[in-house]
């Protein structure tokens, strides 16, 4: 029988302070020559290298996209961009959420000679990410995810859902509100039209990676 070896959450993502933002060239060719890890880059240059999930690992990030993917076939919202495509905030930091949600008169700003771009620069309606041991420490967040968020809020993102797969909970935050939180399967947002998004099959799908894996305490 094979064996699987986990790898830890601390060993799974790395930062280094940056005396300059790198460009989008500059980004696109460490994916392309780092292939195992995800990259991404604060506003203020702090590049965040993070372990792929493989294709074990991302069967939670592959139905969050395929739900949002699907509700957007019907409504026309706009682009979804998720998994292997990440955005440059307005306010700055190149990032690949679990998921990015763009709307069509937004998407369209972006000139068509950089919608191919790795990090093509947009302003997204709602990011959503997963929750696991990496972005979390025994008293909160860690220093990169924490940074992460600062980035969205300052570029006023107008829903930012973060999903505890753990806790099977979610945290919704809001530009100029106090969190909210979900322990609701179905998930709804008014930015969000029409979109019934079935966390309770997202956390099922990501427990099968993490069930067996340490949290930090309290997290």
């Amino acid at each position: 029988m094979q064996k699987t070896i986990e790898i830890p959450a601390a060993l799974r993502q790395t930062s280094l302070q940056l005396p300059a933002i790198l460009s989008d060239a500059e980004m696109r060719w460490l994916g392309d020559h780092n292939e195992s890890l995800t990259i991404e880059q604060t506003a203020d240059g702090l590049l965040i290298m993070t372990l792929a999930t493989g294709s074990r690992g991302n069967r939670g990030e592959i139905r969050l996209v395929t739900e949002l993917t699907n509700w957007n076939d019907r409504v026309q919202f706009g682009e979804i961009r998720g998994v292997s495509g990440g955005l440059l905030l307005p306010q700055g930091g190149q990032y690949q959420a679990d998921a990015f949600v763009i709307a069509a008169d937004d998407w369209a700003k972006v000139p068509m000679d950089h919608v191919d771009d790795l990090y093509p620069t947009a302003w997204p309606t709602a990011a959503f990410e997963l929750l696991s041991p990496t972005n979390l420490t025994a008293t909160g967040y860690s220093k990169e995810f924490t940074k992460k968020l600062a980035d969205y809020e300052a570029s006023a993102i107008a829903v930012v859902v973060l999903l505890h797969l753990k806790k099977r909970q979610a945290t919704i935050k809001r530009p100029g509100r106090e969190a909210s939180l979900s322990q609701e399967k179905i998930l709804t947002f008014p930015e969000l039209p029409g979109l019934e998004l079935n966390a309770g099959l997202i956390y099922a799908d990501s427990l099968r990676r993490f069930a067996f894996e340490p949290w930090p305490d309290g997290a």
